[in-house]
């Protein structure tokens, strides 16, 4: 695929005159009827991200193996920061719900006996061009590992939800969630290295100006409710009641589906009204790393977002999860969720045998990763290459090409 628009005419074996007029198709072809045709080019990524790693923090005791999540004296350059933070909404937990404080040479710590690789997001990448945004997640590994130090299994590889949260309000307001569920298998082959939209939904934050003091129909809700009193990313469920997923304010996170059933943009996105039926998010299995999934986000089809989107982003997680929560309309979850609720993989002050909230860890909020990457200012506009002479009559062949399809339903 990386090659598919580079290869030299006389490979192509057809005339030049077919080619020159084959060019014309894609102008006045519906985009509905060979956009999903045209190979996507290479993503072109401009911004990178690193996270916590808990894959690094495993020990063993007695011959049982543990991992504990990153805390902030461990890593200066965190400023004092644990990896987990509820009250921020970032979370560290690929790991199994149930921790204990075991002693580990000395050193006490908060342990867990079992971790999932593929969920430990390791870092992340950023970037578009005119038509896509484009996200990569690298995951620790592919493997399962227990409470056995000689068990791993990686044959589950990247099988669960992978996902972007994105917006242009440090809150994350106004924004859109792009979810994939098991990259590793929707391709049929067990490789799924070729982008495509299987299996692939997006959900936007709905109305997001429509706060008037009214309590009803909170739309424009991810990262608080502004007209009910201390609110934003960092307020939470346990510091105003009031914002609460699911509660008396009706607070519905990532309310509207911009794109369902395998990457497909629906009836009724008032902004993408002319583009009903095309594929708008891609995926895959990075074909030079398998710890890696990639989304193609065709940003360019929704007016609402407009050309200039991709350079105001200021809100941007990456997040995977196996266990919960899930549902789009639940987001933030520091919202949702109260501090024993939540859970924490944190261990509590003064030698407490229990986490930072009192439980046995996680809660609600378990088997999963997010990793921050908001911005202070707006990223720089990447280098966007011109498309070469032997790209665009590629496309040409494809637009002939597209023309003996059936176009979507």
């Amino acid at each position: 695929m990386r090659d598919s628009l580079s290869k030299p005419l006389s490979r192509i074996g057809v005339g030049f005159t077919t080619l020159a007029c084959a060019v014309v198709f894609p102008l006045v072809l519906p985009q509905a009827a060979w956009g999903d045709l045209i190979p996507l080019p290479n993503p072109t990524y401009s911004q990178e991200f690193f996270d916590s790693r808990t894959g690094d923090r495993s020990f063993i005791v007695d011959d049982t193996q543990y991992w504990y999540v990153e805390q902030a004296e461990e890593n200066a350059e965190s400023g004092g920061v644990d990896a987990d933070r509820y009250q921020n909404e970032v979370y560290e937990r690929p790991t199994h719900s149930t921790f204990e404080v075991i002693n580990d040479g000395g050193t006490e710590r908060f342990g867990a006996q079992e971790y999932w690789g593929s969920l430990d997001i390791v870092r992340g990448e950023y970037g578009w061009d005119t038509t896509y945004m484009y996200f990569s997640i690298e995951l620790y590994s592919r493997e399962h590992l227990t409470s056995d130090p000689d068990f791993s299994d990686d044959s589950e590889g990247l099988a669960w939800e992978y996902g972007i949260r994105f917006s242009d309000d440090p809150d994350g307001t106004g924004g859109i969630l792009l979810r994939t569920i098991d990259p590793e298998t929707q391709s049929g082959d067990g490789a799924n290295t070729t982008f495509n939209g299987n299996s692939n939904t997006a959900h936007r934050d709905s109305d997001r100006n429509t706060h008037d003091g009214d309590a009803d129909g909170a739309d424009g809700d991810v990262g608080g409710l502004d007209h009910i009193g201390a609110s934003g990313l960092n307020v939470t469920n346990e510091d105003n009641p009031l914002e609460e997923a699911d509660g008396d304010h009706d607070m519905d996170g990532y309310d509207e589906d911009i794109i369902v059933n395998d990457g497909y943009i629906p009836q009724g996105v008032a902004d993408a009204g002319e583009h009903e039926g095309v594929v708008a998010l891609y995926s895959r299995i990075d074909p030079l790393n398998d710890n890696i999934v990639e989304f193609a986000f065709n940003y360019s089809l929704f007016d609402d977002l407009g050309a200039d989107y991709p350079e105001s982003l200021q809100y941007l997680d990456f997040q995977s999860i196996m266990g919960g929560p899930t549902d789009p309309t639940g987001y933030m979850w520091n919202d949702q969720y109260d501090e024993n609720e939540a859970g924490s993989p944190n261990r509590g002050d003064g030698g407490s045998a229990f986490s930072e909230f009192g439980t046995n860890g996680n809660g609600n909020i378990y088997l999963l990763d997010t990793m921050r990457a908001g911005f202070d200012t707006p990223p720089e506009d990447p280098e966007v290459p011109e498309p070469t002479t032997v790209a665009l009559l590629g496309l040409g062949l494809l637009g002939v090409a597209a023309r003996f399809r059936r176009p979507l339903v």
